[in-house]
């Protein structure tokens, strides 16, 4: 079939809107949040104060998703434990 043809698409169709202010303003934020409780409204809020502020209302769900990749490959690591069960009589 036609659709079993198409390929994946690796480039980008936009300008990234968050490009600017990722390396030197977002990331040293996730970087010192060590728990993981830093929200993205938080972040957008401190990005919105600076004095050549380029982001807008509208990138919140942007930066949203690049926070989750983010924590998803490089954040910190998640606490995991096995729950161990001891059935009776065994």
């Amino acid at each position: 079939m036609p659709s079993m043809n198409k390929k994946p698409r690796t480039w980008r169709t936009r300008h990234d809107p968050l490009a600017d202010v990722w390396d030197s303003n977002v990331l040293p934020l996730l970087k010192s949040d060590q728990e993981g409780e830093l929200q993205a409204t938080t972040i957008m809020e401190e990005l919105k104060n600076e004095p050549d502020a380029s982001v807008q209302d509208n990138q919140l769900r942007t930066l949203q998703r690049r926070i989750r990749d983010w924590r998803a490959t490089e954040g910190p690591g998640k606490e995991v434990y096995f729950e161990q069960l001891h059935p009776p009589g065994t």
